[in-house]
């Protein structure tokens, strides 16, 4: 539960988080050019290889001490749900990367509110808010379309 998170948890969770950010802010161009080109990047002689193993083991690393606190359905909504509504947003990379932290911290607030004073499962109305908040963005994005 996430409700039951202990200190220990939390500064595993901040190393992991501070590794992930190191690796981003040192190699934001590399994982952006293999993230949008994987061929260009090659013929760019760019590790490719080595850096779509280094982010696979922050994916992985990521998952492992998420799972240990929030569970498998929470930690696989939290890394999808926040930025696909991102992208609905913003077609900028760092825009995204902003806007996906700024509404999955949105998304962990307002469910643990809801969560608390409503006396339901904190894991669930974090995703049910994660998921009303991508429905009301998805449907403003197609009313400005639409006209």
């Amino acid at each position: 539960s996430i409700l039951t998170i202990s200190h220990a948890d939390i500064v595993l969770l901040a190393a992991v988080t501070a590794v992930v950010a190191t690796v981003f802010t040192l190699f934001y161009r590399t994982i952006l050019s293999i993230s949008f080109d994987n061929t260009f990047a090659r013929s760019q002689h760019l590790p490719v290889s080595v850096m779509e193993y280094l982010l696979m083991a922050l994916i992985a690393m990521t998952i492992v001490s998420t799972l240990r606190l929030v569970g498998i359905v929470l930690a696989m909504s939290l890394l999808t749900v926040p930025q696909m509504t991102a992208n609905l947003l913003t077609s900028s990379f760092k825009r995204i990367i902003f806007w996906s932290m700024l509404i999955g911290w949105v998304d962990c607030l307002v469910g643990l509110a809801i969560s608390y004073y409503c006396n339901v499962p904190s894991g669930a109305s974090i995703i049910f808010v994660s998921i009303v908040i991508y429905a009301i963005v998805k449907a403003i994005k197609w009313s400005i379309k639409r006209f």
